[in-house]
């Protein structure tokens, strides 16, 4: 029995799956290799700054070594050393900066651990709600396939008594038949967007909660003003803020490498004791201490090319930084803009499902009294359904819509998707 409960705690979380947006977040955190790659790759970067004090600190060793001396004469003898050496810099302007760029590449590092954080919370709520349209379609042609099925018997059954043509079969056929091919698409569609968000949870997902319309706030964002989200994500954006940290690492490198020219001052101290046998018996213990000036001359234009690689990188940093810059203003105001269009479709689609289900009603009332045929009625159907899809498929781009401005602002965070979760339910 403790076999068991062994065996059935070990495979829970690989056989288990989250049901809400927000678990299925939760184990991403812990599971997705692309984030935990980024994880493992900020506390590396973190192991530069105790690296780079290292070198202004002092640093102390420790030797021993055994002399013989061995020859025709009687004075053979053995030595045994001992030393003790402490070194301690006290100018050495590249090392001082070197701690100064350490510390700039963690806090650049950091940014970018939390852009990976945004970025994890916008895929998993692509990729989730990507299955809520796949689910979407299955619907939306398993009523297609019914309608049809239920046309081709009816069409069956006429046909059999003579009140139709052998053509309205085939055609009733050939409909159901394309019903059938599209839903079988749409299932493995399906299937195909539970493996992708497997692929960073690590677990076998087959169920989901579904997104409830009348719970999603359809309202612009606060303050209601393209401007003033362009200017917050200048100021907040993460990679906006990692690039800037790059740039004053280029510029300290450039003053790191120009420091090859300086000299560096560095204090020393020496306990050195000697000890041999007999027959000489030599016993010294002798203390030193003092200051090493080291002047750089000439380095074979070590120094002058790697300053100049160094102002060639910033160059480079400042093309990358001018493009992010672009970038996240065509891509702030992009998003906004689609927040626009999507409430603006939605009220589109609402009433667009309003008017194909009044048709619907009137076509079924003209069917029943032999002036509109069962394909304008299917027909009808279909509208009013693809309606309806395109009706929910609109507030997951309106929510996705609203997670990417937040993003691209550098605001958004984990409450933003527990309030997204919170609009979820199951079905």
């Amino acid at each position: 029995m403790k076999l068991f409960k062994l065996i059935f705690l070990v495979l829970l979380p690989y056989s288990a799956f989250a049901e809400n947006l927000n678990q299925i977040y939760q184990t991403a955190k812990i599971q997705d290799p692309t984030f935990q790659r980024a994880q493992a790759i900020f506390l590396g970067i973190k192991e530069e700054i105790p690296q780079a004090l290292a070198l202004s600190l002092p640093a102390l060793s420790a030797s021993t070594a055994t002399v013989g001396n061995k020859s025709n004469s009687v004075n053979d003898y053995h030595a045994r050393k001992y030393q003790l050496d402490l070194s301690q810099d006290l100018i050495n302007t590249s090392n001082f900066i070197e701690y100064s760029v350490a510390k700039m590449k963690v806090a650049q590092a950091q940014f970018t651990l939390d852009k990976a954080k945004q970025d994890l919370i916008l895929s998993v709520a692509e990729q989730y709600f990507s299955i809520l349209r796949a689910k979407n379609d299955v619907d939306f042609h398993s009523a297609k396939l019914a309608a049809f099925s239920r046309h081709l018997e009816q069409t069956e059954q006429r046909f059999k008594v003579g009140l139709t043509a052998i053509t309205n079969v085939h055609e009733a056929k050939a409909r159901r038949d394309d019903a059938t091919a599209q839903l079988i698409s749409a299932k493995n569609t399906l299937s195909d967007r539970y493996e992708v968000i497997g692929e960073i949870t690590g677990q076998q997902i087959n169920s989901i909660t579904t997104l409830v319309q009348t719970k999603v706030p359809l309202t612009m964002p606060i303050p209601n003003n393209m401007d003033n989200w362009v200017q917050t994500s200048l100021e907040n954006n993460l990679s906006l803020l990692a690039q800037k940290q790059k740039l004053e690492q280029n510029r300290a490198i450039i003053k790191q490498q120009r420091a090859g020219h300086m000299p560096t001052l560095a204090l020393t101290g020496t306990i050195l004791k000697v000890k041999s046998a007999a027959p000489t018996s030599i016993y010294s213990n002798t203390k030193s201490i003092g200051l090493i000036l080291t002047v750089p001359i000439f380095s074979g234009g070590s120094v002058l090319s790697k300053t100049e690689q160094a102002i060639q990188s910033l160059a480079a940093t400042q093309s990358e930084y001018v493009r992010t810059y672009r970038n996240i203003e065509s891509t702030t105001r992009k998003a906004f803009r689609g927040i626009r269009t999507q409430l603006s479709e939605i009220k589109a689609l609402e009433q667009a499902t309003i008017s194909n289900q009044s048709a619907l009603k009137a076509t079924e009332a003209a069917f029943d009294v032999g002036t509109r045929t069962m394909v304008d009625v299917l027909n009808a159907q279909s509208e009013l359904l693809n309606a309806r899809k395109k009706f929910k498929n609109a507030h997951y781009d309106f929510i996705l819509e609203t997670l990417a401005l937040k993003a691209s602002a550098g605001l958004l965070s984990d409450a933003d998707l527990s309030a997204v979760n919170d609009w979820l339910q199951k079905i």
